[in-house]
């Protein structure tokens, strides 16, 4: 069985539907909105536990209705928490950019999918290490109405920017 680690935000509640529709062995890592920052300490945890664990797969995860992208392009209610600023000030701006683009449409998808990209690309770079087997990172959004997981495909994203390729 495939040894999985998912990052996961904790108010979608993603461990049971994770576990029950995409049977592997899993592991999760939490934080609000997947807005986790990686640094040295959590690296080397991450390493260790890739190691200790045989993970071989790597997925960010969050819930098309998510709690903190939905507050962050809104209200911005939980903005005042030091953890969230960078994180919300990232999602205000890619709203600001995306509307120029993307007029009358609801744009939480494509944020939450570049967004997810741009952590998988983050984590890839800093555990990228010869000594391990090649680990393969993605990104899903999980549609909650339809109960499925939609691969957020990295190669329509431009990584410098958020437009599409």
């Amino acid at each position: 069985m495939r040894k999985h680690l998912y990052f996961i935000c904790p108010t979608d509640h993603l461990e049971n539907i994770i576990q029950k529709n995409l049977s592997k062995d899993n592991y999760f890592i939490t934080s609000l909105g997947n807005s986790i920052s990686f640094g040295p300490d959590l690296i080397e945890e991450i390493n260790s536990l890739i190691k200790s664990r045989n993970i071989e797969e790597i997925t960010f995860v969050l819930s098309d209705n998510n709690k903190f992208f939905k507050d962050a392009l809104e209200n911005q209610r939980f903005n005042n928490i030091r953890s969230l600023k960078q994180f919300y000030n990232f999602i205000l701006n890619e709203k600001i950019r995306s509307n120029k683009i993307w007029e009358k449409s609801d744009i939480r998808s494509l944020i939450i999918a570049y967004y997810l990209n741009l952590k998988s690309k983050e984590l890839e770079l800093l555990i990228s290490d010869p000594l391990f087997n090649p680990i393969n990172l993605s990104a899903k959004i999980y549609k909650r109405q339809k109960n499925i997981f939609n691969e957020v495909h990295a190669d329509l994203f431009s990584l410098d920017s958020f437009s599409l390729n």
